[in-house]
């Protein structure tokens, strides 16, 4: 199932607009992370319309800021981070895909990535005012940015909502044959990661911001190519053979 989290809401109305998306193109999964107003806000009720279903169905989460990450990977496979402000290939946290490719994406490796609660995927919106920080973004599994006029990127997080849910109604009619697939799920997804530091932790490296790019570029791989399970557990394999012959 496919949650739209929005972390740290600043403003009533902008909630309400987009539980009114959200009902536009057929979501209804809220998470609201730290809002700094209450749910029962005349401006979430008038702004959502007939949606307001959406905001009395949502969950409403309250923890310390240092809890967020955790709480966030704790409860979700995928995690998809947002942002209009792009880096260069050098700033692989910032270096997200195109909206189309990402609709795409989904569309391609979910059966019904709507109301299927086998995976638990997280659409993170991030604060009007700052966005998502590096730090959150770094923990997400892709990143996706709508391209817009350089002079003027960010659009409203109610908008740029729209957008994204639009792409994704228009590409779950167009599943391919491959979307009944099973992918794996967050623990598979940690083993391998786990498996992966034990590689790295045979290897000498010199830098060590050397050795957190090997990591940070694996766990990047991980999650923009949506693993199936038969995949992690070939690659299972692969790092297992590595490091029986490193040990050898």
């Amino acid at each position: 199932m496919l949650t739209v989290v929005f972390v740290e809401p600043e403003t009533p109305g902008n909630l309400g607009a987009c539980a009114r998306v959200m009902a536009n193109f057929g979501f209804s999964d809220l998470m609201v992370l730290n809002p700094s107003f209450s749910l029962s806000h005349p401006q979430v009720k008038a702004l959502s319309k007939h949606a307001y279903g959406v905001i009395g169905a949502s969950r409403s989460v309250e923890l310390p800021k240092e809890k967020l990450l955790p709480f966030i990977r704790e409860s979700f496979d995928y995690v998809i981070g947002t942002t209009s402000q792009l880096g260069n290939d050098f700033n692989l946290i910032r270096s997200p895909i195109s909206l189309e490719d990402f609709a795409s994406l989904l569309a391609e490796k979910f059966k019904d990535f709507k109301r299927d609660a086998h995976l638990r995927i997280a659409l993170l919106l991030g604060r009007e005012g700052e966005g998502l920080s590096n730090k959150e973004l770094e923990q997400c599994d892709l990143v996706v940015t709508i391209p817009a006029n350089p002079s003027y990127p960010t659009l409203n997080v109610s908008h740029a909502l729209a957008l994204l849910l639009y792409e994704l109604f228009k590409a779950e009619s167009s599943k391919t044959s491959l979307s009944h697939i099973t992918l794996a799920t967050k623990e598979e997804k940690d083993f391998l990661l786990k498996r992966y530091h034990e590689l790295l932790d045979s290897l000498d490296f010199d830098d060590e911001q050397k050795r957190r790019t090997q990591e940070r570029v694996f766990r990047r791989i991980i999650g923009r190519s949506f693993f199936k399970k038969r995949e992690i557990f070939v690659l299972h394999g692969l790092f297992s053979k590595i490091l029986d012959k490193i040990k050898k």
